[in-house]
């Protein structure tokens, strides 16, 4: 039994796929192949209810019956659909957030795996369990995190601001972003990660992945005023690098390889105690366009950091530590850079360090 499924007679499905050549599909092609639930083109495999209607496969794991006839759904394919797609160019589902990208159905599912505009899963939700638009990712933020920020319109990026935070000892912690920087289109997140080992502080870019590149963050920790006057230490760290992607904000990588300030836990708790189970610090975030693309290398372990000290005034300057040396890597996380961050002699009462891992 043979079927006509384009003009001429007797053509096949094969034959009828491939008249079809490399064209962009119309608004009425669209519409009789687009899943009825959330009004995508299904990508293959393509399956039917029991009446014929196409809907996509993840709207049928979500959905019971078919939303149009209420059948049920079956393991029958449309290998016409199938055809149609993978011949004709589509715009990417996610060109309402931003995606200009047209392609061919074949090649659209590896995109979507990689879209820049592709829906965020916020890390800071383990109870959230519906996606989040890109578009709608900085008013997530705010709404519901309740995460403080600024709003700038620089022609140049630049930004300072002091941010003070507080721990208690023991305490195992990764902050929601705890400040986001919004200007010119450009959106940073300030995150920290507090463990009873270190705090790490990095800065992520919300944006296209090739674009972080472009922005070089300075982040300096310090001692808030009341501290000094407190304990009578002076004490400063610094960072300096590329910014990290939102979509790579893993603690465990950005510790691993450097990509943040890393301060060991017990150096913040001492130079910045209020009280016996309290302590204060603050850190000063700096964000720059580089005039021109970095040409900082992929990510690897840092293989040293270099740490000076200045007594006081009435003291000779002291020579500085040697660099450290990163040791042979252990199976636990932050014991693998553990001896690479520098260990600082809180006893004295000036204390000036700067650290720039590799990243």
């Amino acid at each position: 039994m043979s079927c006509n499924y384009g003009d001429k007679d007797n053509q096949t499905l094969e034959e009828f796929i491939s008249s079809l050549g490399d064209t962009s599909a119309g608004d009425d092609m669209r519409k009789l192949i687009e899943c009825p639930v959330c009004l995508e083109i299904p990508l293959p495999p393509i399956y039917l209810c029991e009446r014929g209607h196409i809907v996509c496969t993840e709207c049928q794991d979500r959905t019971p019956n078919c939303p149009l006839c209420r059948g049920y759904y079956c393991k029958t394919r449309s290998f016409v659909a199938e055809g149609i797609v993978e011949k004709c160019t589509f715009k990417c589902k996610n060109a309402e957030q931003g995606c200009s990208v047209v392609l061919k159905g074949s090649e659209m599912v590896r995109h979507l795996k990689v879209c820049d505009f592709r829906p965020i899963y916020c890390i800071d939700c383990n109870h959230h369990e519906n996606e989040i638009g890109y578009m709608d990712y900085t008013n997530h933020l705010i709404n519901f995190h309740k995460i403080n920020g600024v709003h700038e319109n620089n022609g140049f990026v630049l930004y300072n601001m002091d941010l003070t935070r507080r721990i208690n000892d023991g305490v195992r912690y990764c902050w929601p972003p705890y400040y986001f920087i919004d200007a010119n289109s450009n959106t940073f997140l300030i995150r920290m990660h507090l463990s009873s080992a270190f705090v790490c502080a990095w800065v992520s870019y919300v944006g296209p992945k090739e674009n972080c590149q472009k922005f070089q963050v300075t982040i300096e920790f310090h001692v808030p005023r009341e501290c000094l006057e407190r304990n009578k230490q002076r004490f400063s760290l610094s960072w300096k690098g590329q910014v990290n992607h939102f979509r790579e904000d893993n603690y465990h990588e950005i510790f691993l390889y450097g990509c943040g300030l890393i301060i060991p836990a017990e150096t913040v708790r001492e130079v910045g105690r209020v009280s016996e189970s309290l302590s204060e610090w603050m850190y000063h975030v700096n964000i720059a366009e580089t005039s021109k693309p970095s040409n900082t290398p992929a990510k690897s372990p840092p293989v040293s950091s270099e740490t000076t000290t200045s007594p006081p005034d009435n003291q000779e300057i002291a020579e500085a530590p040697s660099p450290t040396t990163t040791p042979t890597m252990k199976p636990d996380i932050e014991t693998q850079i553990s001896e690479s961050v520098p260990r600082l002699n809180i006893s004295e009462d000036v204390i000036e360090s700067e650290v720039i891992p590799a990243c």
